[in-house]
């Protein structure tokens, strides 16, 4: 999603500039932030399921160290 020229990811709501594809989808054709990205990739190494994106947004205090 674009606003006013600024990437806004979709599974956290935050702007972003570099998006990446989101594991949640087979395709992996939905576009989320860099922090976004990273969670889901270190969920996937740990073997924990990714987030799906009947879950998004998700919650606002989730870890965000990206940042």
């Amino acid at each position: 999603m674009i606003r006013d020229n600024a990437f806004i990811c979709p599974r956290c709501h935050h702007a972003a500039e570099y998006p990446g594809a989101s594991r949640a989808t087979d395709g992996r054709d939905i576009e989320i932030c860099g922090p976004c990205c990273n969670d889901e990739a270190v969920r996937e190494a740990r073997g924990l399921p990714v987030q799906k994106m009947a879950d998004w947004p998700v919650p606002s205090d989730w870890n965000r160290d990206a940042e």
